[in-house]
Protein backbone atom coordinates (compact mmCIF):
# COMPACT_ATOMS: atom_id res chain seq x y z
CA UNK A 1 0.00 0.00 0.00
CA UNK A 2 1.31 3.43 -0.95
CA UNK A 3 0.28 6.73 0.60
CA UNK A 4 0.63 10.36 -0.37
CA UNK A 5 -1.15 13.68 0.10
CA UNK A 6 -3.60 15.32 -2.28
CA UNK A 7 -3.14 19.02 -1.73
CA UNK A 8 -5.79 21.72 -1.67
CA UNK A 9 -6.59 23.44 -4.95
CA UNK A 10 -9.54 25.19 -6.61
CA UNK A 11 -11.59 21.96 -6.27
CA UNK A 12 -10.58 21.04 -2.72
CA UNK A 13 -10.35 23.25 0.37
CA UNK A 14 -7.97 21.09 2.41
CA UNK A 15 -5.22 18.52 2.02
CA UNK A 16 -6.30 14.86 2.34
CA UNK A 17 -4.55 11.50 2.50
CA UNK A 18 -4.58 9.24 -0.56
CA UNK A 19 -3.99 5.48 -0.38
CA UNK A 20 -3.37 3.45 -3.54
CA UNK A 21 -1.91 0.09 -4.53
CA UNK A 22 -1.08 -0.16 -8.24
CA UNK A 23 0.10 1.94 -11.16
CA UNK A 24 -2.47 2.13 -13.93
CA UNK A 25 -1.13 0.62 -17.16
CA UNK A 26 -2.92 1.56 -20.41
CA UNK A 27 -4.56 -1.29 -22.31
CA UNK A 28 -2.34 -0.83 -25.35
CA UNK A 29 0.83 -1.31 -23.30
CA UNK A 30 2.61 -4.65 -23.80
CA UNK A 31 3.78 -4.68 -20.20
CA UNK A 32 3.17 -7.96 -18.39
CA UNK A 33 2.78 -7.22 -14.69
CA UNK A 34 0.35 -7.32 -11.80
CA UNK A 35 -0.30 -3.63 -12.41
CA UNK A 36 -1.37 -4.43 -15.98
CA UNK A 37 -3.60 -7.33 -14.86
CA UNK A 38 -5.40 -5.08 -12.37
CA UNK A 39 -5.68 -2.31 -14.96
CA UNK A 40 -7.24 -4.68 -17.50
CA UNK A 41 -9.79 -5.89 -14.94
CA UNK A 42 -10.74 -2.29 -14.15
CA UNK A 43 -11.07 -1.57 -17.86
CA UNK A 44 -13.51 -4.43 -18.30
CA UNK A 45 -15.66 -3.16 -15.44
CA UNK A 46 -15.54 0.48 -16.51
CA UNK A 47 -16.13 0.01 -20.23
CA UNK A 48 -18.24 -3.13 -20.39
CA UNK A 49 -20.10 -3.59 -23.66
CA UNK A 50 -22.91 -6.04 -24.43
CA UNK A 51 -20.66 -7.86 -26.90
CA UNK A 52 -18.32 -9.01 -24.13
CA UNK A 53 -19.00 -12.33 -22.47
CA UNK A 54 -20.38 -12.41 -18.92
CA UNK A 55 -17.59 -14.66 -17.69
CA UNK A 56 -15.06 -11.86 -18.39
CA UNK A 57 -17.15 -9.47 -16.37
CA UNK A 58 -17.55 -11.91 -13.48
CA UNK A 59 -13.81 -12.58 -13.44
CA UNK A 60 -13.06 -8.84 -13.37
CA UNK A 61 -15.49 -8.38 -10.46
CA UNK A 62 -13.71 -11.15 -8.52
CA UNK A 63 -10.26 -9.67 -9.17
CA UNK A 64 -11.18 -6.14 -8.08
CA UNK A 65 -13.24 -7.35 -5.11
CA UNK A 66 -10.18 -9.26 -3.89
CA UNK A 67 -7.92 -6.23 -4.30
CA UNK A 68 -10.31 -3.81 -2.60
CA UNK A 69 -10.78 -6.29 0.25
CA UNK A 70 -7.02 -6.45 0.70
CA UNK A 71 -6.63 -2.69 0.45
CA UNK A 72 -9.38 -1.93 2.96
CA UNK A 73 -7.85 -4.37 5.43
CA UNK A 74 -4.58 -2.44 5.40
CA UNK A 75 -6.23 0.98 5.55
CA UNK A 76 -8.74 0.13 8.29
CA UNK A 77 -6.05 -1.42 10.47
CA UNK A 78 -4.38 1.98 10.39
CA UNK A 79 -7.41 4.25 10.54
CA UNK A 80 -9.33 2.39 13.22
CA UNK A 81 -6.58 3.12 15.71
CA UNK A 82 -7.60 6.78 15.31
CA UNK A 83 -11.38 6.30 15.13
CA UNK A 84 -13.43 3.08 15.23
CA UNK A 85 -16.29 4.29 13.04
CA UNK A 86 -16.01 4.75 9.27
CA UNK A 87 -18.37 4.86 6.30
CA UNK A 88 -17.13 3.79 2.87
CA UNK A 89 -18.46 5.82 -0.06
CA UNK A 90 -17.78 5.25 -3.77
CA UNK A 91 -17.25 7.83 -6.51
CA UNK A 92 -20.21 7.32 -8.90
CA UNK A 93 -19.83 6.36 -12.57
CA UNK A 94 -19.86 9.26 -15.01
CA UNK A 95 -23.21 8.56 -16.70
CA UNK A 96 -26.67 8.58 -15.14
CA UNK A 97 -28.12 5.96 -17.51
CA UNK A 98 -25.46 3.26 -17.45
CA UNK A 99 -26.85 -0.28 -17.65
CA UNK A 100 -26.78 -2.42 -14.52
CA UNK A 101 -23.79 -4.42 -15.76
CA UNK A 102 -21.85 -1.18 -16.27
CA UNK A 103 -22.24 -0.44 -12.56
CA UNK A 104 -20.67 -3.65 -11.27
CA UNK A 105 -17.50 -1.85 -10.17
CA UNK A 106 -19.38 -0.09 -7.37
CA UNK A 107 -22.44 -2.30 -6.91
CA UNK A 108 -20.56 -5.61 -6.81
CA UNK A 109 -16.76 -5.43 -6.61
CA UNK A 110 -16.45 -2.53 -4.16
CA UNK A 111 -19.69 -3.13 -2.25
CA UNK A 112 -18.92 -6.82 -1.72
CA UNK A 113 -15.48 -5.96 -0.35
CA UNK A 114 -16.85 -3.30 2.01
CA UNK A 115 -19.44 -5.73 3.39
CA UNK A 116 -16.62 -7.84 4.86
CA UNK A 117 -15.71 -5.16 7.39
CA UNK A 118 -17.42 -3.54 10.41
CA UNK A 119 -17.97 -0.25 8.58
CA UNK A 120 -21.04 1.41 7.11
CA UNK A 121 -21.54 0.51 3.46
CA UNK A 122 -22.21 3.81 1.72
CA UNK A 123 -21.08 2.74 -1.73
CA UNK A 124 -24.36 3.98 -3.22
CA UNK A 125 -24.64 7.17 -1.16
CA UNK A 126 -23.64 9.36 -4.12
CA UNK A 127 -25.91 8.80 -7.11
CA UNK A 128 -25.27 10.34 -10.53
CA UNK A 129 -28.34 12.14 -11.88
CA UNK A 130 -26.74 14.09 -14.77
CA UNK A 131 -24.01 12.92 -17.13
CA UNK A 132 -20.40 14.07 -16.92
CA UNK A 133 -17.49 13.46 -19.27
CA UNK A 134 -15.84 10.07 -18.95
CA UNK A 135 -12.41 11.59 -18.46
CA UNK A 136 -10.31 8.44 -18.79
CA UNK A 137 -11.86 7.62 -22.18
CA UNK A 138 -11.30 10.89 -23.99
CA UNK A 139 -8.40 9.57 -26.09
CA UNK A 140 -9.54 5.96 -26.52
CA UNK A 141 -11.80 4.01 -28.85
CA UNK A 142 -14.57 4.38 -26.25
CA UNK A 143 -14.65 8.16 -26.67
CA UNK A 144 -18.23 7.95 -27.99
CA UNK A 145 -19.36 7.75 -24.36
CA UNK A 146 -18.50 11.44 -24.14
CA UNK A 147 -21.37 12.70 -26.28
CA UNK A 148 -23.03 13.96 -23.10
CA UNK A 149 -21.87 15.74 -19.98
CA UNK A 150 -19.43 18.45 -18.96
CA UNK A 151 -15.76 18.25 -18.10
CA UNK A 152 -14.79 18.63 -14.42
CA UNK A 153 -15.28 22.05 -12.82
CA UNK A 154 -15.47 23.03 -9.14
CA UNK A 155 -18.87 21.91 -7.85
CA UNK A 156 -19.64 19.40 -10.62
CA UNK A 157 -20.41 16.65 -8.08
CA UNK A 158 -22.95 18.90 -6.35
CA UNK A 159 -24.54 19.80 -9.69
CA UNK A 160 -24.72 16.27 -11.14
CA UNK A 161 -25.30 14.02 -8.12
CA UNK A 162 -27.68 13.41 -5.22
CA UNK A 163 -26.47 12.40 -1.78
CA UNK A 164 -28.69 9.53 -0.66
CA UNK A 165 -27.04 8.90 2.69
CA UNK A 166 -25.87 10.75 5.78
CA UNK A 167 -22.18 11.68 6.15
CA UNK A 168 -22.65 14.45 8.72
CA UNK A 169 -20.03 14.12 11.44
CA UNK A 170 -18.70 10.86 9.98
CA UNK A 171 -15.26 9.65 8.96
CA UNK A 172 -15.36 8.70 5.28
CA UNK A 173 -13.22 6.49 3.09
CA UNK A 174 -13.95 7.52 -0.51
CA UNK A 175 -13.14 4.78 -3.03
CA UNK A 176 -12.45 5.21 -6.73
CA UNK A 177 -10.85 2.95 -9.31
CA UNK A 178 -8.14 5.22 -10.76
CA UNK A 179 -6.66 8.51 -9.56
CA UNK A 180 -5.14 10.87 -12.09
CA UNK A 181 -3.56 14.07 -10.84
CA UNK A 182 -4.98 17.18 -12.46
CA UNK A 183 -8.34 15.69 -13.47
CA UNK A 184 -9.92 16.70 -10.12
CA UNK A 185 -12.92 14.36 -10.22
CA UNK A 186 -11.88 12.83 -6.89
CA UNK A 187 -10.97 16.20 -5.38
CA UNK A 188 -14.40 17.59 -6.21
CA UNK A 189 -16.13 14.51 -4.79
CA UNK A 190 -14.11 14.83 -1.58
CA UNK A 191 -15.11 18.48 -1.26
CA UNK A 192 -18.74 17.49 -1.83
CA UNK A 193 -18.51 15.21 1.20
CA UNK A 194 -16.94 17.96 3.30
CA UNK A 195 -19.65 20.37 2.14
CA UNK A 196 -22.16 17.85 3.47
CA UNK A 197 -20.44 17.99 6.87
CA UNK A 198 -18.24 14.88 6.72
CA UNK A 199 -15.82 15.02 9.66
CA UNK A 200 -12.86 13.51 7.84
CA UNK A 201 -12.29 12.10 4.33
CA UNK A 202 -9.49 9.92 2.99
CA UNK A 203 -9.26 8.68 -0.59
CA UNK A 204 -8.47 5.10 -1.58
CA UNK A 205 -8.00 4.17 -5.24
CA UNK A 206 -7.10 0.80 -6.67
CA UNK A 207 -4.72 2.42 -9.15
CA UNK A 208 -2.91 5.69 -9.67
CA UNK A 209 -1.98 6.94 -13.11
CA UNK A 210 1.76 7.01 -13.68
CA UNK A 211 2.79 10.30 -15.29
CA UNK A 212 5.10 8.35 -17.59
CA UNK A 213 2.07 6.75 -19.35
Amino acid sequence: MKKNNIFRNEFLDQTVTHYWMYCYIPYESEEDSVDKQISVALGILKNYKECEIDSDLDEAVAIIEKEVTKGLNIILNELMTESPEWVVVAVPRSKANFAENQLYLNKKAISNAVSRYPVENGTEFIKRINDTKTTHLMKTKYGDLNKTGKEPYPGITRDTCNLNGNVRGKNVILIDDIYTAGVNVDEDCIQYLFDNDAKNVVLYTVCKTNKNH
